[in-house]
């Protein structure tokens, strides 16, 4: 495990730790808004990133999958219609970009 992968695990664990021990006093709606399986995700979308620099895009693509499952449960249906192709819009950025700065 390197540095970046063991301060990523030791600060969610921190902050695990203190959301157990505020649990009886946070309102339950933010606990069920913050542990969902988007969030888990997203977040290991972050560790793959912080992993692995080199695997950013493997990264970038968990959490654009985690942001579009959260909001496919928030936004109103007419907005749904429009995620999922400002989603391709963005990876497609991604890409170009990774491209564009590999091949200097």
């Amino acid at each position: 495990m390197n540095k970046k992968s063991g301060a990523f695990i030791g600060l969610f664990l921190i902050l695990y730790g203190i959301l157990q021990l505020f649990v009886n006093y946070i309102d339950s709606s933010i606990l069920n808004f913050i542990f969902t399986y988007q969030v888990i995700i997203i977040l290991f979308g972050i560790f793959i990133i912080l992993q692995n620099p080199k695997k950013k895009l493997s990264g970038v693509l968990m959490i654009v999958l985690g942001v579009y499952l959260y909001l496919e449960d928030y936004l109103p249906n007419k907005y749904q219609d429009l995620i999922f192709p400002l989603i391709l819009i963005v990876l497609g950025i991604v890409i170009l970009y990774k491209y564009l700065v590999e091949k200097k």
